[in-house]
């Protein structure tokens, strides 16, 4: 799967995230427990060697199969490879149970998280 950093439709849905709400009777749902999607062994190489630590804020843009099709960072760590893992490895490992329209139907969605990255120690 390719992920992209900043499409345009992401933008659009982010910024129509509020309109996007009202829309909505229920926004995406994890298919799966989130802590499951980034572990120790993720931590990205170059930042460990650095000793870059910080938090990640994103906007996940999920389809209506339940797929991410995007990743915008809302936050920055400040460490541009704590940002970027941040994305590539939820883009890759996040599933969800798409949002659901006023009608019932699955649509596409947006689905914030903040990502922890700390070093061990």
């Amino acid at each position: 799967m390719r992920y992209r950093i900043l499409p345009a439709a992401l933008i659009a849905i982010a910024s129509a995230q509020p309109a996007l709400a009202r829309h909505h009777a229920r926004p995406p749902q994890p298919a799966e427990d989130p802590a499951s999607w980034l572990g120790a062994m993720d931590y990205p190489p170059a930042a460990m060697r650095m000793a870059e630590q910080g938090d990640v804020a994103v906007t996940l843009a999920v389809d209506e199969q339940g797929r991410v099709t995007g990743c915008r960072i809302e936050h920055s760590s400040g460490f541009a490879d704590l940002d970027a893992g941040t994305c590539l490895r939820l883009s890759r490992r996040a599933h969800f149970q798409p949002a659901i329209d006023a009608q019932g139907q699955p649509t596409a969605g947006v689905y914030p998280r903040t990502v922890r990255w700390r070093l061990p120690g």
